[in-house]
């Protein structure tokens, strides 16, 4: 090879592939090195290759001897040798560029350039880093097309084969707290924080916070100036569902907002077994357990209880039976005074408790905030 062309060669590498001028024509030197041990016919350890930098010149040495290694000399296995030498070299240090540039960099957001599908998994680029989104981490409803940008959450890095793959998600919880931290200045500077996060890919997510300083809406706050920091995570996540909840230490509460945007008559609480009967009007039924009993479910991941939900005549039903036909007696208010099934309905009762266990008090439930893409 002309010293033009070693020089061309390694500014071509150092363009396309972001690796160190010196560490090519270190890896061209070592592939120097064994297609000339093969040529002489000794052991490649006892050949020095050395490339000036400046002019490309080649000096080849055995045992401080300079070697004239013509053209003609390289046969078609050595000059295969050389080949495979500098590619292992380069694969090399494009495994040990990714390790340095993204070990810092796992579990935060990245945006990403998709490139190809290959076997099931999205193959992407970052800056001219090779990623892929496997297929377990993708979002069923989501279709993805060569140059779309997006932005994905960095799960981890596959090191265990010559070169290093950053593994991103679209589908898991934590791109929804990560787009939040972005777009939201008071999450990112701690001022409001995220306490829970369900979602459920492409459909719906539920979402949690909370702001010691009472003057601060913390729903509003993830809301932004006419919808403008929840519309943008909306459409980064293609359109899908947020609810926006305002976070409250006591369970009835939290899990009455939770179960936003039904409304809620009562709460029951069994605390060992932790489990919590939710009481909703005859027509906001269908609306707390959602499409295939999706709100209810999300509101079990979100509130980490187990959560059941009826209607009033659902449980004056149930309660009349098991009270063997008797007038029921719905709950027992914050105040410890039994409430009638004629007074329910008029204003939620939350706190209450079974008949037989201790009733706390509790605030007056908050309103959740709901937000979805807006319609074609």
């Amino acid at each position: 090879m002309k010293k033009e062309e070693v020089l061309r060669l390694v500014d071509t590498l150092h363009r396309d592939k972001a690796i160190s001028k010196d560490v090519l024509f270190e890896g061209l030197e070592h592939a120097l090195k064994q297609a000339a041990g093969r040529v002489l016919g000794i052991d490649p350890e006892g050949v020095e290759a050395h490339i000036q930098r400046e002019t490309g010149d080649i000096r080849v040495t055995v045992g401080g001897q300079p070697v004239d290694l013509d053209k003609g000399q390289f046969g078609r296995i050595a000059a295969q040798t050389a080949k495979q030498s500098l590619a292992t070299k380069i694969r090399e240090a494009e495994r040990d560029m990714v390790i340095s540039e993204f070990s810092d960099k796992l579990r935060t957001l990245v945006t990403a350039e998709v490139q190809r599908m290959e076997r099931g998994n999205v193959v992407v680029s970052i800056r001219g880093v090779e990623a892929i989104i496997p297929k377990e981490e993708q979002v069923p409803i989501e279709r993805y097309r060569t140059g779309d940008r997006l932005r994905c959450y960095i799960l981890g890095m596959n090191t265990r084969i010559s070169k290093a793959t950053l593994i991103l998600s679209r589908a898991r919880p934590e791109l929804v707290h990560e787009l939040f931290i972005a777009d939201v200045p008071e999450i990112a500077n701690n001022v409001v924080v995220v306490q829970e996060l369900a979602r459920e890919p492409g459909y719906r997510t539920k979402i949690a916070v909370h702001c010691d300083d009472e003057r601060i809406d913390c729903v509003g706050a993830c809301v932004g100036p006419r919808g403008t920091r929840i519309r943008n995570i909306i459409n980064e996540l293609g359109g899908e569902k947020i609810d926006i909840i305002r976070w409250s230490p006591i369970p009835e509460t939290f899990i009455a907002n939770s179960l936003a945007p039904a409304r809620i008559s009562r709460v029951y609480l069994d605390r060992e077994a932790r489990e919590a009967l939710v009481v909703v009007p005859d027509d906001q039924l269908s609306l707390a357990i959602g499409r295939k009993g999706q709100n209810v479910r999300l509101t079990c991941k979100l509130t980490r209880w187990n959560v059941d939900v009826k209607s009033e005549v659902e449980f004056e039903e149930e309660r009349r039976i098991e009270q063997g036909g008797a007038p029921a007696v719905a709950a027992v208010g914050a105040d410890g005074k039994e409430i009638p099934v004629a007074a329910q309905g008029s204003e939620p009762v939350v706190g209450a408790e079974v008949k037989g266990t201790s009733a706390e008090e509790s605030p007056a439930l908050e309103s959740p905030h709901s937000e979805e893409a807006p319609k074609a």
